[in-house]
């Protein structure tokens, strides 16, 4: 007391008042339990040491409920913890207008941890004391049990669920209480029973995937625990385990069903963004997985269940894909079949019967020029127009193989794609699948070596669209295999776009073969050009989304084929005029001059090409003859033989003369086989 009469308010503060009770309880316990161990080591009669052992028994039944209070009080956690999550309100500026974030939670379990850790440090050295005077030794234990209810309350309000429901079901008690609380929301009921009046040491929203940031640091006091109380599983992670396999892992399941759907709904799978080559909805799956990805590395215990939800959505997005591709390259091939206009139907195009032929797509895929393209994603290898003429050589041959006769008979438009916004497609479905795929193997990579481990020894079982099974596959081999599969739709959208744009080449280029009245102007035909406007509508739809090196894969080569197609056809064409000889003349030269213009090569194949029907220009058919021994080594022996043969049939006088071309070819033959 002051001169006033009263008490300095700090110090009444400090020396805030017990219970009458507890002080007279503690009072007593403390002095009866020192007077009776005083008792029992100076005492010499037997029955005054009877006397001081049950005085000395029941001090100890009350010393040891006081000190179940102490060690056992979930108020004094309940009130430290409270406390922890103000001053670190204050610290961090958290209000009613400025919510905390995960990362103050963090910080929070992190100081939870270290006081729990520091706490338990004293409650052992306490606990020696009490075992050397009452022989009792569930201090410490008492402790981390107490500690673990408190833990459960802290984490129960921000992962934003009932504690009390997980341990009836822990208990098998069919008691029904309300694990996730709404009550903010718009739809809320409501809750009479709900406890939002008493104080909750919350420092940011409550939300189940609170969970991701603080499970490494529940992990650590788990094992703590479990050390401690020498009790494994402790109460603690069996309620920990309740809430990830009955709460968290089936809502996160729910969640990632909901937006995949979300993402691949309707149009959404092929709306192609306005200023990226990759597709948003590909992007938003890849989203998910990364979402996945952090769940495995957070929740490594739980790896196996989170690695199982992500071999679900690849699956579902294959399954999606497949769908796309299969929408887009119909294996009907009548263009007759009715049709609504709400859903035109679509014909079988040539480039897709070939992408979809095993034999044919496996023989073009091993081509110099496949091979290139997959060898540098990004930038194309600096090539000659020789290099790049030979590399593609083989694959001309094989397309006019194919494809030259169909082209003069049957391919009409119906054949064709000239819708460019599918062309579009094609392309961004090939970069996006190709970009996403090497994504999710970055993902894999990036696990630590433990979740690697772990997923090893955990296999799965995989249906795929067609109902195909896989068994036995482990988790990364799974995840391979998907990345595997849509890679083969990635491949074949861009060997699709290869194919296609050569199909253009047969269509426009096989009709010029047919007589034609030629006029005296210096035109080419509209054949011509209208190959020129598709191969710059393909450009221009392609360039912005295919790489560099697919680009030129795309368009490398054609300047080869269009010669070679030029000289193949030329065994077709009727007996050209002088007119007609330079109207061929004109129009490979049209086709070189429209292509370089998109390659920014000369394009020299087509030199050889010109080359081949200048001869006719100026050269009677012996006189082609005499010059073949110079010229052998630009053009092939069936080549030459398709020149001298419409020369002959081009000559007034040898068109109709029999065996005029036998006789020559016979000559020429000779002069070869020299």
């Amino acid at each position: 007391m002051n001169g006033g009469g009263y008490a300095p308010v700090a110090a009444a503060r400090r020396q805030r008042p017990m219970p009458a009770d507890r002080l007279t309880s503690n009072s007593n316990e403390t002095g009866l339990l020192i007077n009776v161990i005083r008792s029992l080591t100076s005492s010499v009669s037997e029955d005054q040491r009877e006397v001081e052992k049950s005085r000395l028994e029941k001090g100890y039944k009350e010393s040891g409920a006081l000190i179940d209070r102490l060690v056992k009080s979930k108020f004094l956690f309940r009130h430290s913890i409270v406390n922890t999550v103000q001053v670190m309100k204050i610290g961090a500026g958290i209000d009613e207008s400025n919510e905390g974030d995960t990362t103050h939670l963090k910080q929070l379990m992190q100081l939870l941890s270290s006081q729990f850790d520091s706490a338990s440090q004293k409650h052992a050295e306490f606990g020696v004391l009490v075992e050397k005077q009452l022989g009792r030794n569930d201090v410490l234990t008492s402790f981390w049990r107490s500690a673990q209810s408190a833990i459960e309350v802290v984490v129960s309000e921000h992962l934003d669920i009932n504690p009390l429901l997980e341990k009836q079901n822990m208990m098998g008690s069919v008691g029904r209480k309300q694990l996730f609380r709404f009550e903010n929301t718009a739809c809320a009921a409501p809750n009479t029973t709900s406890s939002s009046h008493q104080a909750k040491a919350v420092i940011c929203k409550p939300s189940a995937y609170n969970i991701k940031v603080i499970f490494p640091i529940l992990s650590r006091l788990m094992e703590t625990t479990e050390k401690n109380i020498n009790d494994s599983p402790c109460e603690l992670r069996r309620f920990m385990h309740s809430f990830v396999m009955r709460v968290f892992v089936e809502r996160v399941k729910g969640e990632l069903a909901s937006r995949i759907e979300g993402a691949l709904r309707g149009g959404e799978a092929v709306r192609i963004s306005s200023n990226k080559k990759i597709l948003p909805s590909c992007e938003k799956v890849l989203t998910l997985c990364k979402d996945i990805h952090d769940l495995i590395i957070s929740l490594e215990l739980y790896a196996d269940r989170f690695a199982a939800l992500w071999i679900l959505v690849l699956t579902d997005y294959f399954k999606n894909m497949t769908d796309v591709y299969e929408k887009m390259t119909p294996k009907t091939s009548d263009p007759s079949m009715p049709s609504s206009e709400s859903a035109p139907t679509r014909c079988q195009k040539i480039s897709a019967a070939w992408t979809a032929d095993d034999d044919i797509s496996r023989l073009l895929m091993s081509l110099p020029n496949w091979h290139t393209a997959s060898m540098s994603p990004m930038t194309p290898a600096v090539e000659s127009e020789q290099d790049v003429g030979e590399r593609n050589k083989k694959e001309s041959e094989i397309l006019i193989g194919n494809l030259g006769h169909q082209a003069q008979n049957s391919l009409n438009e119906n054949n064709l794609i000239t819708d460019m916004n599918d062309i579009k497609m094609f392309a961004s479905l090939h970069e996006s699948l190709r970009w996403f795929s090497d994504e999710i193997r970055e993902l894999v990579y990036s696990l630590p070596a433990p979740v690697k481990l772990m997923l090893d020894t955990c296999m799965v079982q995989v249906q795929l669209k067609d109902g195909q099974m896989i068994d036995n596959n482990s988790v990364p081999s799974a995840i391979e295999d998907c990345v595997r599969r849509l890679e083969s739709i990635a491949d074949s959208c861009l060997l699709l776009l290869h194919i296609e744009i050569r199909v253009h080449c047969f269509f426009h280029l096989a009709p010029l073969v047919k007589y034609r009245n030629t006029s005296s102007n210096n035109e080419v035909d509209p054949e011509v050009v209208a190959l020129g406007k598709d191969l710059h509508q393909f450009h221009d739809n392609l360039k912005d989304v295919l790489s560099p090196s697919k680009l030129s894969y795309v368009f490398d080569g054609l300047g080869h084929l269009c010669a070679s197609l030029f000289i193949h056809y030329s065994q077709f064409m009727p007996r050209l005029t002088e007119a007609a000889k330079k109207r061929v003349c004109r129009n490979v030269w049209g086709v070189q001059q429209r292509l370089s213009r998109i390659t920014n090569r000369r394009e020299s194949d087509l030199d050889r090409a010109r080359a081949f029907f200048d001869l006719l220009l100026d050269n009677t058919p012996d006189g082609i003859l005499a010059i073949v021994p110079e010229k052998r080594s630009l053009f092939s022996a069936t080549e030459l033989n398709y020149l001298l043969a419409l020369s002959v049939r081009s000559d007034k006088t040898l068109s109709n003369q029999p065996g005029a071309l036998e006789k020559r070819q016979s000559i020429l033959n000779s002069i070869l086989s020299k």
